[in-house]
């Protein structure tokens, strides 16, 4: 994997020198950004980035913080093309602090709380942050919208997944009108 990595990283390499030699700067760059990210350990594609970004045209090639309105963007942290960890565009567009946890995943404060929020409630419907008479649409609304933000591949925090779990559960439970008596 980190050898077809270490050859496209070589692909976008060229492209971006060959965009460099007919003055597209703004496409070199975005290519060698690429580069770059499927092959952190390779230091010339840091000397082309630096030979980019100071080329004559390299000056306007980031349009978005000069305000540029001709349409075409480069590359940015918060750009549709950006596809960097969580905790950096978290941290760009001011959101809380990110924390990393033991397996290299990052979370906020917010989803830390919301973990720690169902791990410690008993009740179902407080987990489910539902009334006791709540229909079953209501719960399951929810439940969709909880699990969204519970998700253990959207919510790197730890006991995640416990809690995801502890979701799932509830929801069974009350969902199920039989189940829901006996609770």
């Amino acid at each position: 994997m980190a050898e077809a990595n270490k050859e496209e990283a070589q692909k976008c390499k060229q492209i971006a020198q060959s965009a460099l030699a007919g003055g597209d700067t703004e496409k070199a760059v975005r290519f060698l950004q690429k580069a770059k990210r499927m092959c952190p350990s390779d230091a010339s594609i840091d000397e082309l980035i630096a030979q980019a970004a100071s080329s004559p045209a390299g000056g306007s090639s980031s349009p978005s913080a000069g305000g540029d309105s001709s349409g075409t963007r480069a590359p940015t942290s918060e750009g549709p093309r950006y596809r960097g960890s969580t905790a950096s565009a978290g941290a760009t567009k001011g959101a809380s602090a990110t924390r990393t946890g033991k397996d290299g995943g990052t979370y906020t404060a917010e989803q830390m709380q919301m973990v720690q929020r169902i791990l410690r409630t008993k009740d179902y419907y407080d987990i489910l942050e539902v009334p006791r008479d709540a229909s079953e649409d209501a719960m399951k609304r929810s439940y969709k919208k909880l699990a969204l933000r519970l998700h253990p591949d959207k919510n790197k925090a730890p006991g995640a997944e416990e809690a995801f779990k502890k979701l799932s559960k509830a929801v069974q439970c009350l969902t199920d009108e039989e189940k829901k008596t006996v609770y």
